[in-house]
């Protein structure tokens, strides 16, 4: 996990490190009283890394996600949909 491929990019640890990162920004814009609140957001990104953040927003481990019927290509469309009633 605390590999760089070839020596570049970042880590796994890095990857999951961001990834909660973004969940809870995204989580806390969904909470808040922004003009974004009950909006919905469009992020694009590689396959790996939203199935990493699948993976935490499902409490799920990656191994699990690559093992189940989980299908993220690059290019795929992937809904959260975060209930904010509780």
């Amino acid at each position: 996990i605390d590999q760089r491929i070839d020596g570049k990019g970042e880590s796994g640890r890095e990857v999951l490190k961001r990834a909660v990162h973004t969940l809870e920004s995204l989580g806390k814009v969904a909470l808040s009283s922004s003009p974004l609140h009950g909006q919905s957001i469009l992020a694009v990104s590689h396959s790996t890394y939203i199935r990493v953040l699948l993976s935490l927003a499902e409490n799920v481990s990656l191994v699990e996600s690559f093992s189940s019927s989980w299908k993220i290509d690059n290019g795929s469309v992937s809904i959260i949909d975060i209930n904010t009633d509780g």
